[in-house]
């Protein structure tokens, strides 16, 4: 009978640590902030379409986020990278790419185009990496914005 006591509180303590993440949608004002503390500068041919916050038992949050801007901003991706110089320069990526593999995309309307740049910082980081990610429908331009948390 211990054995079972014990068991079930593990399982509601481990139960209570998973519901501790929480999700949450931020507005531009929190997101501009966010994006500042990442060290990231949006051009201001963006304008902020949605960001999403992952919360976690401890330590820093993720973020997903999305800023659109016109097509022809897809083609000054040079703006981006002198903004941004701690990011190495902007690259060409295919939807295969690992790179492209969280979550995190699809909440603030990722969907894979032929015209998709990325860069991340730090490179091949696993905490703490920003990614962004400049894509091109053909109609608008959109920049999306990875934060891994810790």
């Amino acid at each position: 009978m211990k054995v079972l006591v014990a068991g079930m509180v593990i399982a509601a303590a481990m139960s209570a640590c998973s519901d501790s993440s929480d999700v949450r949608s931020l507005d531009a004002k929190t997101a501009d902030q966010v994006v500042q503390r990442r060290s990231v500068t949006i051009p201001d041919a963006f304008s902020f379409g949605q960001m999403t916050e992952y919360g976690t038992f401890q330590g820093r949050p993720s973020y997903s986020g999305r800023y659109d801007g016109p097509a022809i901003a897809f083609e000054d991706a040079a703006s981006l990278n002198s903004k941004n110089p701690e990011f190495p320069p902007m690259r060409p990526v295919l939807c295969e790419d690992p790179i492209l593999a969280s979550p995190g995309w699809g909440s603030v309307g990722f969907s894979c185009t032929k015209h998709m740049l990325v860069t991340q910082h730090p490179l091949y980081g696993v905490i703490d990496t920003v990614t962004l990610l400049l894509t091109s429908d053909g109609v608008r331009a959109h920049l999306f914005i990875r934060a891994v948390g810790n």
